[in-house]
């Protein structure tokens, strides 16, 4: 075999070793894991409060409250991102900070 074929038999050998190890591991997310999420707006008279968490999603007892204010929605994140997130709802340039200043207004009856 010529060196030129050696080379690439090798590389194509070590790239299929690379794929099958990136494929091993690659975490899998299995069907039954849930979404756990923290609300992270001020606390609500309908039953929300400021960080509380949930499993499964949103609490289906707001639903109606997320449509009429939908800014309350992105008050929901993972959990996951609590710790690099929280402080967004405080500064001024952050889409959650202008979030917590809808949900705030609203909640007073100014919007």
């Amino acid at each position: 075999m010529s060196r030129q074929k050696e080379d690439k038999t090798a590389a194509g050998a070590a790239e299929e070793t690379n794929l099958r190890e990136s494929v091993v591991n690659t975490p899998v997310q299995t069907a039954f894991e849930e979404e756990h999420l923290i609300y992270i707006g001020p606390t609500l008279p309908i039953g929300l409060s400021r960080y509380m968490t949930y499993r499964g999603g949103k609490p289906a007892h707001i639903v109606d409250y997320l449509k009429s204010v939908p800014a309350a929605d992105a008050l929901f994140i993972p959990v996951a991102e609590f710790a690099t997130r929280q402080r967004e709802v405080s500064d001024p340039g952050k889409p959650l900070y202008a979030a917590y200043i809808a949900v705030e207004a609203h909640l007073k009856g100014g919007a």
